[in-house]
């Protein structure tokens, strides 16, 4: 609600942990980045007990609540996730004959595969902050 009032931009939960752990550090300057990781349309029941009303989400998003649910397990084992990513990313080229998401082929499928890799470091790091701001207030 503050980041709200105050920038008239809505963060989605998990961005609002991450920029609340940054103010937390003290350590905010004007060269402060904090990533989005989410837009805060998928997340409305959530969103809505901190903004009242909420913005209208994109057509786009809005799909995504008719859409048939996809699901994929697999252990906690950083190699078998990175495997299974991979593998699904092949799946949707060949699904799409070849064409990947976007239109997305060989370099470009690679440029997918290091943006995943690169939101999973960034996942690990937002779980250490918080984890390390955890053990300062103990």
């Amino acid at each position: 609600k503050e980041y709200s009032d105050k920038y008239n931009y809505v963060l989605c939960p998990h961005s609002a942990v991450g920029v609340s752990a940054i103010h937390q550090t003290k350590n905010v300057s004007p060269n402060t980045v904090c990533l989005a990781t989410a837009h805060e349309g998928k997340f409305p029941d959530a969103v809505n007990k901190a903004v009242d009303p909420l913005p209208e989400p994109p057509a786009e998003l809005k799909k995504l609540w008719s859409m048939e649910m996809r699901r994929s397990f697999s252990p906690n084992d950083t190699k078998k996730v990175q495997d299974l990513v991979e593998a699904k990313i092949e799946e949707r080229i060949r699904s799409e004959g070849g064409g990947g998401v976007g239109g997305a082929k060989g370099d470009s499928v690679r440029q997918i595969k290091r943006a995943v890799v690169a939101a999973a470091i960034v996942g690990a790091l937002a779980v250490g902050v918080q984890a390390f701001l955890r053990t300062r207030r103990a």
